[in-house]
């Protein structure tokens, strides 16, 4: 016969047992990935290993003629978003490992904010709130002047 404990109403009694498939389902839940890529890239943004690891990434645009300064000075050349768009939507989605694959939602979202901030051309077929909530979860782990730059998808 289970006790009520007056602290614990609506929880289980001390002595109830949890039957495996509910433990396993829980654990299950509390170790699976974040929902969205974006919020892992977030996650991993959040470490001062994972900013560096992004602000190295950053320096360097993947894309021939684009440099890390065009990027932060409004406005970009639309065309080179483009480029760098589909560059880390290729190397998100062909990726070996996830450093790629989160450097590849990086530029992904990087060119998307760009575009929509200096340009007003969403280069996302996905629903814009959608890009625009993945961007700012993003911007939100970087430093400024990058964070500023991104932010600009919300204006």
């Amino acid at each position: 016969m289970n006790e009520t404990y007056p602290s614990m109403a609506g929880q289980p009694a001390p002595n109830d047992q949890l039957d495996a498939k509910t433990v396993s389902r829980l654990l299950g839940m509390a170790t699976s990935p974040p929902a969205h890529p974006a919020d892992a890239l977030a996650i991993k943004l959040a470490d001062p290993e994972g900013r560096e690891w992004a602000m190295r990434a950053l320096s360097s645009p993947p894309i021939e003629h684009l440099s890390s300064d065009d990027l932060l000075e409004s406005p970009t050349d639309l065309e080179l978003l483009r480029q760098l768009h589909q560059h880390g939507k290729r190397m998100f989605h062909d990726s070996s490992s996830s450093s790629e694959q989160h450097e590849g939602m990086l530029w992904y979202l990087v060119a998307i904010a760009l575009a929509f901030g200096d340009h007003e051309v969403m280069l996302s077929s996905q629903p814009q709130k959608e890009v625009v909530e993945a961007v700012l979860v993003v911007a939100d782990t970087l430093p400024s002047p990058w964070c500023d730059r991104l932010e600009t998808v919300d204006r």
